[in-house]
């Protein structure tokens, strides 16, 4: 813990008072948050003394009375595009428990009351792991619904897509169609004839099917930015692999009109990262007030073989690192995490990361510990798939080892992968608090639970760790930006039902209040 030293003259123009402290390593108990000019001016421990107040500007001062403050949280994995995209579109996570009568109604429903929207329609967030949808998963189901309008039906996973007959043309994939690189077109075991489905395709989708209207996914995008400070998010680090230069200069002309919302950190897509190093800037430079971040790498298995090969992601990191970026890699299953570690062993960087991480044996964790791979996680899987992961995953003992990386001293990030679970950091926090999955309320490898302290300094020291900005974010120690969140009680005192409710009153980043409720 880190506590300035007040020397009797010092000026704020925000005072939390009385007030139970987090400071993103350690749980101060009562004390007081003083902050001037967009920074964390002092941190001390009982009532602010008033004989420190100047004269000539008295700060103003929020009664911390039942209250809880602690860092901003920091999402430090998420797509702001695709989260806009799913807005536009029509949304079918919310749908809950789906069977193959109850999509086959929404989708026809569809067709009835909307308008299609620049040529296709898109569905998002289709949960394509529920077996009553089984003999649906295919164009034909889609074809009789949809004879003459191109359908994309994305999961809610996020690495594939149900596509109809007019679709599959559009984007030119017929049954001789060679597989890109890293992509699968899944077909019928009895005949060999495509599905409709298509696995890793996003790279295809994205230069295939016409885009989503600017206008439309930057409308969508306001109301995204307002939210999260609701959720006491203050940070966000937007990670699509298909990140370019066009998307950081749309993304900062929105920012310069919408002042209100969290920063943003966006990482640079694989195929991308040299044209921002050669127009934009290198690795923790700031365009348009985005800060550049690290390289994003997929590593997927969908066909059963990872891609890229290790000499091809060898090549990708070692660009990559000599142009000064640190690399962010998507490993899910422990055969890509190792694969991920194998190629770091041979040409690691401080900040390289591992996205997600999903399974991890001992060995892997050991590796990463050793070399000091950051991990960047996604507890409310836990909620969400559970039952999945219970009832199709052989070895659950892998998955979510929040608590063997924690007592190994592995630095570990929280975050939503939003729109594939919720922006919503108390409920990471209940997640890997209790891992209790979903509506059964089984328990997830009840080994792996991590006490509450760890998990508010996964989602914010830790996090800011993670996404290179710990320098100015992450913690409350004087000098540090003024990114802080009061709820409305104290974690450390409730119950573990009551957890996942606690709110935010007030959001502050960099001194502003974008969230109030006080």
């Amino acid at each position: 813990m880190q506590f300035s030293e007040d020397d009797g003259d010092v000026a704020g123009d925000l005072l939390l008072d009385n007030v139970e402290i987090f400071d993103g390593r350690d749980n101060l108990g009562r004390g007081y948050v003083l902050i001037d000019r967009g920074e964390i001016a002092s941190v001390g421990r009982g009532p602010f003394p008033k004989h420190y107040y100047k004269s000539r500007k008295i700060p103003e001062r929020v009664d911390g009375e039942g209250l809880f403050t602690l860092p901003g949280f920091i999402d430090s994995h998420l797509h702001l595009f695709a989260l806009a995209a799913h807005m536009v579109g029509h949304d079918l996570s919310c749908l809950g428990e789906i069977n193959q009568t109850t999509f086959e109604a929404v989708l026809r429903q569809t067709k009835e009351n909307c308008s299609v929207k620049n040529g296709w329609y898109r569905f998002y967030g289709l949960d394509s792991f529920q077996t009553a949808l089984s003999g649906c998963l295919n164009r034909s189901f889609l074809d009789d619904i949809f004879p003459t309008d191109p359908v994309i039906v994305r999961f809610r996973s996020g690495h594939g897509a149900l596509l109809n007959s007019v679709a599959l043309s559009a984007i030119g994939v017929g049954e001789t169609t060679d597989e890109p690189n890293g992509v699968t077109f899944a077909r019928n075991i009895e005949n060999g004839q495509l599905t409709g489905v298509i696995l890793e395709g996003e790279e295809l989708f994205s230069s295939q099917i016409p885009q989503t209207p600017i206008p439309d996914i930057l409308q969508s995008l306001s109301p995204i930015l307002e939210d999260l400070p609701s959720k006491g998010i203050t940070t966000i680090v937007d990670a699509s692999f298909n990140n370019d230069i066009s998307k950081m200069e749309i993304l900062g002309e929105f920012l310069d009109a919408n002042l209100f919302g969290p920063d943003v950190i966006l990482m640079p897509g694989v195929n991308h990262f040299r044209d921002f190093y050669k127009e934009l800037g290198k690795y923790s430079d700031v365009h348009r007030g985005i800060n550049i971040g690290h390289v994003k790498i997929m590593l997927t298995a969908s066909g059963g073989r990872i891609m890229p090969d290790e000499l091809g992601l060898s090549s990708a990191i070692e660009e990559a690192h000599l142009l000064g970026f640190p690399v962010a890699i998507h490993a899910v299953e422990k055969e890509s995490v190792a694969l991920a570690i194998s190629a770091l062993k041979n040409n690691f960087m401080e900040g390289d990361r591992i996205e997600h991480a999903s399974e991890l044996t001992d060995e892997n964790i050991m590796d990463i510990v050793g070399l000091g791979i950051r991990i960047c996680s996604q507890p409310s899987f836990i909620t969400d798939n559970g039952g999945r992961y219970l009832r199709d995953i052989e070895d659950t003992s892998l998955l979510y080892r929040f608590e063997s990386l924690r007592v190994k001293g592995a630095t570990v990030s929280f975050s939503s992968d939003a729109p594939f679970s919720r922006a919503n950091p108390m409920e990471w926090i209940s997640a890997a608090v209790s891992r209790k999955i979903g509506r059964s309320g089984e328990v997830l490898q009840p080994a792996e639970k991590i006490p509450v302290d760890a998990a508010l300094n996964m989602a914010t020291l830790s996090s800011a760790v993670v996404s290179g900005m710990s320098s100015r974010k992450g913690c409350l120690y004087p000098g540090m930006d003024a990114d802080i969140i009061l709820l409305d009680a104290n974690p450390f005192k409730v119950t573990l039902e009551e957890l996942p409710t606690i709110s935010p009153v007030l959001t502050l980043r960099r001194g502003v209040k974008t969230y109030s409720q006080v």
